[in-house]
C-alpha cells in the first residue's frame, strides 16, 4: 500500500502503517507538512522514521530539519514510554544527519549541537520507561548509535562500553561487534606508548575477525 497525503489523512486513525512502503515521491511530498502532527502517536512516529530513514539515504538536509521540528512538537506530548523511547532514537537519527552533511572542519569545531542532540536524544532513549520494551534489535540500535556519538567527541571508553552492552543484548548483532572493533583501533591509534597501543589494536583484529563471521548488513 503507497499512500498519499490526502490519503491517510482521510484515514487517520484507521490506518495501518506497519509494513506499508513508501515510495521516493511519497515522502518527498510529506517533508515540510505539519499535518502529521493530527495523526494517532504511533502512526506519526512510524511515520517520521520512514521519513529519517528516505533523508540518511537522500542526505536531505532539508528534510532532516523538518523530522527535528516534528519531533521536538512529538516529544512534549505525553506519549506512551515505548513511543517516546522510538521517538527519541528517531530524532536522533534526524540529528546525525545534519551532523554528516557539515562541511569537514565544521565537524572539527569545539561547539557540536547536533552532536550533544544526537546524544542527548539516544540517552533520553536509554534511560527512559520505555527502552526495556522494545524489541532487542531496536535497543542494540540505540546503544550502537549512542557508542559512535561518544567516540565522535573523544569518549572512548563510553562507546566501548555501549558497544558491548549492544552485544551483551544480541551476539547476533554484527554491528556492535564491527564498532567495537573500530573502536578499539581508534582508540590504539591515540595511545603515545607503543606498547598499549599494540594490545588495543590486536583486541580490535579479534573483534574485527569475529563481526566478519556474523551476519553484516547489506550496507
Amino acid at each position: 500500500m503507497l499512500f498519499r497525503l490526502a490519503e491517510w489523512l482521510a484515514v487517520v486513525g484507521t490506518l495501518e502503517l506497519e509494513g506499508t512502503a513508501m515510495d521516493h515521491e511519497t515522502y518527498r511530498d510529506l517533508i515540510g507538512d505539519q499535518r502529521i502532527l493530527e495523526m494517532p502517536s504511533s502512526d506519526a512516529v512510524q511515520l517520521l522514521g520512514q521519513v529519517i530513514d528516505f533523508c540518511t539515504d537522500d542526505k536531505c538536509i532539508e528534510g532532516a530539519n523538518w523530522a527535528i521540528e516534528i519531533a521536538k512538537a512529538m516529544v512534549e506530548r505525553d506519549l506512551p514510554p515505548d513511543e517516546s523511547a522510538v521517538l527519541n532514537y528517531f530524532a536522533a537519527n534526524a540529528w546525525a544527519i545534519v551532523h554528516s552533511l557539515k562541511p569537514a572542519e565544521k565537524r572539527c569545531e569545539w561547539e557540536q549541537e547536533d552532536l550533544a542532540r544526537q546524544i542527548l536524544y539516544l540517552r533520553n532513549a536509554l534511560l527512559g520507561d520505555g527502552f526495556e520494551q522494545l524489541s532487542s534489535i531496536r535497543q542494540c540500535q540505540v546503544l550502537v548509535n549512542l557508542g559512535n556519538a561518544m567516540i565522535n567527541v573523544g569518549r572512548f571508553v563510553d562507546a566501548i562500553t555501549y558497544w558491548k552492552r549492544a552485544f551483551e543484548k544480541d551476539s547476533s548483532f554484527a554491528m556492535a561487534m564491527g564498532n567495537l572493533g573500530l573502536g578499539f583501533l581508534t582508540y590504539g591509534r591515540h595511545l603515545h606508548d607503543q606498547g598499549h597501543a599494540a594490545l588495543f589494536i590486536r583486541r580490535a583484529h579479534e573483534e574485527l575477525g569475529r563481526a566478519t563471521e556474523l551476519q553484516l548488513h547489506p550496507a
